[in-house]
């Protein structure tokens, strides 16, 4: 059986019989193949010329990457030598003489900020639950500061000691703690704006206006005298009086309106 040759300079060279199966293109007769399940005819030799290329460019680096592991001692990745030679490249450009004092300095700083860093980590860890339990005992500290020269005061002014304690508690709503600038502490306190009182004695102040204000609290008071309580079964208003524990759990309110019944 003849072979077929997939072109040929001539047509004749081709047996008669199969010459209808070839076509001429750009001055020879190439064989017409349909192509089928990836088999084809096709010019191959810019294939095998980029084989061969590519095989040799690749056997280039594949002893160019052997010679470098091996001179840069092992397996390292881009970015490790990417910083290997970043680091080559700025102690090429240093001059011993005049840089030496300059990158000692910079490693001592940078020896410094690692220790630091680890010390202030340290005192961060130990000084969260003091300084919980120190503004703890500055809260507890201002609150007696308070309720000391409140309780004072209010005592001073003639407050029965038997409803002094809600006294005291109300007035210190209004009251704040501040450090002067020679380091003590002084007890403000505050009009209906949130402002200090001005003037002598705020504190004492404060505690004439809750005797107005709360006279049934106060001892001497005409509304807490003998009159205002044998009222209680004329028009000082009818009912029993309330007892110092419920007084203390009154509400502002509740308690105006307890004190306008007579019954406190």
């Amino acid at each position: 059986m003849a072979d077929l040759h997939p072109f040929v300079e001539k047509i004749e060279e081709v047996p008669e019989a199969f010459r209808e199966f070839y076509t001429e293109r750009s001055g020879k007769f190439y064989l017409n193949v349909a192509g089928r399940d990836g088999w084809a005819l096709e010019d191959v030799r810019g294939l095998r010329n980029a084989h061969a290329q590519v095989t040799s460019e690749r056997n280039t680096l594949r002893d160019t990457a052997k010679r470098f592991r091996e001179r840069i001692g092992g397996e390292r990745t881009p970015d490790e030598i990417a910083d290997a030679l970043n680091r080559f490249d700025e102690l090429v450009k240093i001059d011993p003489e005049k840089q030496a004092d300059e990158l000692a300095t910079k490693r001592l700083e940078a020896h410094e900020a690692r220790i630091r860093a680890k010390f202030d980590a340290t005192i961060k860890k130990d000084w969260e639950p003091l300084k919980a339990e120190l503004e703890d005992e500055r809260s507890f500290t201002r609150g007696l500061l308070i309720d000391t020269e409140a309780r004072t005061a209010l005592l001073a002014a003639g407050a029965d000691p038997d409803h002094v304690d809600l006294l005291v508690e109300r007035l210190a709503k209004s009251c704040r703690v501040k450090v002067g600038d020679d380091k003590k502490r002084v007890v403000e306190v505050l009009d209906e704006f949130g402002n200090p009182r001005l003037g002598e004695g705020p504190m004492k102040q404060a505690a004439g206006d809750f005797r107005a204000k709360y006279p049934a609290l106060f001892k001497g008071s005409d509304a807490s005298g003998s009159g205002a309580r044998g009222g209680q079964g004329g028009g000082g208003g009818a009912g029993r009086k309330y007892s110092d524990a419920e007084v203390n759990a009154m509400s502002q309110q509740e308690y105006e309106k307890a004190r306008t019944e007579g019954r406190i």
